[in-house]
């Protein structure tokens, strides 16, 4: 989603930092289960948090490609679901660097974790969410606003499998 969002018309890129999943065979939770990390390189810089997954917007770092790429991730994906809980550093570059995504979907796709707040935490990104210059020039539709501009010609169509195909890149 962000290479995509990145290879569009905009001011400042973003990517997200790769990660990684260790499984500890030797140890047991104290729950009986398996006992896994995530675990992603150690990026340098000022690290930011834009947003949270409850449509919390960080008053101190005001800027448009974290709220505007999320709402980007729920255009192309049909509405499917949403990015959330954007932070991460910006390089010497200006590339946005992005790391630990929490990932809302819609109740009738396959949900992301413990912390996917399903329609809920779709509807908590669009209840702050306000459109900035971003949105604005690429038409990204609001849920429930009839959208005064359509969406740019350059924009990638919108793909209501995408839950499913990111589950799939998972395995």
């Amino acid at each position: 989603i962000a290479a995509c969002f990145s290879a569009l018309p905009i001011p400042k890129k973003c990517r997200y930092v790769e990660a990684a999943v260790i499984e500890c065979h030797d140890r047991v939770s104290p729950t009986g289960g398996r006992v896994v990390f995530n675990i992603e390189p150690y990026i340098p810089g000022v690290f930011l948090k834009y947003t949270n997954n409850y449509g919390w917007i960080n008053p101190g770092a005001p800027r448009n490609t974290p709220q505007a790429f999320s709402h980007f991730s729920h255009y192309l994906s049909g509405g499917t679901l949403v990015v959330v809980d954007v932070q991460g550093i910006t390089d010497e570059d200006g590339v946005d660097h992005y790391t630990d995504p929490q990932i809302h979907t819609r109740s009738d796709q396959p949900a992301f974790g413990k912390a996917d707040l399903r329609d809920h935490g779709i509807s908590k990104f669009f209840e702050t969410h306000e459109c900035n210059s971003i949105c604005h020039a690429l038409g990204l539709p609001c849920p429930g606003q009839t959208n005064a501009n359509p969406p740019a010609s350059f924009l990638p169509p919108p793909n209501p499998n995408m839950c499913w195909d990111l589950r799939q890149r998972k395995k």
